[in-house]
């Protein structure tokens, strides 16, 4: 079940951690471990968000993006492409 893991492989084993993953190789699902994923807002942020003015908001988002990119990219080329397109 971890064939061409971690770039080609299916979601992970939701059994596996458990200990109850009866499929052993023929499971569709990987059984190599995976980072977790990252939370997402719940239902009174998601509101909370909606009820600011649009300038605000862009503005929150825009510095979040600009701080996980500095955190993907070589800081010189990415960030410049990006403050272009938000010029």
């Amino acid at each position: 079940g971890s064939q061409g893991h971690p770039h080609l492989c299916a979601h992970p084993c939701l059994y596996l951690s458990s200990g109850r993953c009866g499929n052993a190789e023929t499971c569709p699902f990987c059984h190599c471990n995976h980072r977790a994923r990252p939370a997402k807002p719940d239902k009174r942020q998601r509101a909370m968000v909606a009820a600011m003015p649009t300038a605000r908001s862009r503005a929150i988002m825009l510095h979040i993006l600009q701080k996980k990119l500095r955190q993907l990219c070589p800081p010189a080329r990415c960030f410049q492409a990006f403050e272009a397109l938000c010029d």
